[in-house]
């Protein structure tokens, strides 16, 4: 979650620090706080525990976050039907929708190093105590570090040098981190950002099955076959049509096949400049993909689905039956596995029979229940053994 983050920059400002060692080493420090957080800290992009569902109510008044793709001109029928509203003020709004891009728009990626507060403040009492910082700078700086309620403080590359450098006897080592990526909320976004934090924010996914309507057409394998011999037609035009019933389909009831549809014709559909159509780059976006790379692997297209929450037994034997030979064939994938493997007609023919071989066991389904009682059984089996860490005292500093 964005948090302000204490950063620290340290400088030596002696030259003659390359030559002489520590003898020649005299500490200047700067202080800033940046708001945003370290990739590893957080799973979840800015804004978190979205809801993933809407219900369409009449008279809501949407808003939306910078970065999301939804066509303003796809909500002209809730306006009519459902006397659905856009409003530019945020507290106006009834449903407050967020993207995929809102992240990227509101905040910028850096690399930044970091240093544990206490690891920090022994550092720079070794350097007073050694004479390589002024008091000035020494009461600049540790008052500020010590007052962080943060136990990692941020920094840049230059510092992170310094603090490890062997040429400094009370130089540091496993206190100071390399570098990660951190995040940090733009300025004009903070006010927006704080105001966020009391209010539900919906996905832009959410809204998707609405967009189209009740009567959008839902591609199934006909339809799907349909569509197939528009792309390979050599007229531009049948191209064009076919995208155009992508875009404005049913996206979660045809999720699987439009998935197919952009293995197969990823690469013509990346030819077409109708890719760049409000309507059908609200598809791209749906599908996690982009204009410049409209293609979908079959891995991805099961991570699409999974990511959806609209997995189905019939999802899965359509891309069983799609990529039977994909599979066998093409390397390595997440979800896809061979499970039983034989040999050519011309081996059956000569040994007069068919051999088979298993290669994956047979799923059982185990009950959460059985598996928790599994656990606890286990648990009771272990003794209980004390050793040197039992009954330490807390440490506040400790995470």
């Amino acid at each position: 979650m964005v948090k302000p983050h204490l950063k620290i920059e340290l400088y030596n400002t002696d030259s003659g620090f390359s030559s002489y060692g520590a003898s020649h080493l005299n500490i200047e420090g700067k202080i800033s706080v940046i708001e945003g957080y370290f990739s590893r800290d957080v799973d979840d992009p800015t804004f978190m525990n979205l809801k993933t569902e809407y219900n369409l109510t009449a008279g809501d008044k949407f808003y939306f976050l910078p970065g999301v793709s939804v066509p303003r001109i796809k909500l002209k029928d809730l306006a009519s039907s459902h006397k659905i509203k856009t409003v530019r003020d945020i507290n106006d709004a009834t449903v407050i929708f967020t993207g995929k891009k809102t992240a990227i728009s509101v905040s910028d990626d850096y690399w930044m190093h970091s240093v544990t507060k206490t690891g920090l403040l022994t550092f720079l009492a070794y350097a007073k105590e050694n004479n390589n910082i002024t008091d000035y700078e020494y009461e600049k700086l540790v008052p500020v570090i010590s007052s962080s309620i943060e136990e990692v403080i941020c920094t840049d590359y230059q510092t992170a040098r310094l603090l490890r450098d062997t040429n400094i006897p009370y130089h540091l080592d496993e206190e100071v981190q390399g570098s990660d990526k951190f995040t940090i909320l733009k300025s004009d976004y903070y006010e927006l950002y704080n105001n966020l934090k009391t209010k539900e924010l919906y996905s832009e996914d959410a809204l998707y099955p609405h967009l189209n309507g009740p009567d959008a057409t839902i591609i199934d394998e006909g339809m799907y076959e349909s569509i197939s011999e528009m792309f390979r037609s050599s007229d531009d035009d049948n191209c064009i049509l076919a995208m155009e019933i992508m875009a404005n389909c049913d996206y979660n009831q045809s999720i699987v096949y439009l998935g197919i549809l952009f293995y197969n014709y990823g690469h013509k559909i990346y030819q077409m400049r109708s890719k760049n159509h409000v309507n059908f780059k609200s598809l791209l976006n749906y599908m996690g993909n982009t204009t410049g790379s409209p293609s979908m692997d079959k891995d991805e297209i099961v991570s699409c689905i999974l990511n959806k929450n609209l997995l189905t037994v019939d999802h899965m034997n359509v891309l069983s039956k799609e990529f039977a030979d994909n599979v066998t064939h093409g390397g390595n994938s997440r979800y896809f596995r061979v499970k039983t493997i034989c040999f050519s007609k011309e081996v059956d023919e000569a040994l007069g029979l068919e051999l088979t071989m298993q290669v994956k066991n047979d799923y059982v389904h185990t009950p959460v229940q059985e598996l928790e009682e599994e656990e606890e059984d286990n648990k009771s089996e272990e003794p209980i053994q004390e050793d040197e860490y039992t009954n330490t005292e807390f440490d506040p500093f400790e995470f």
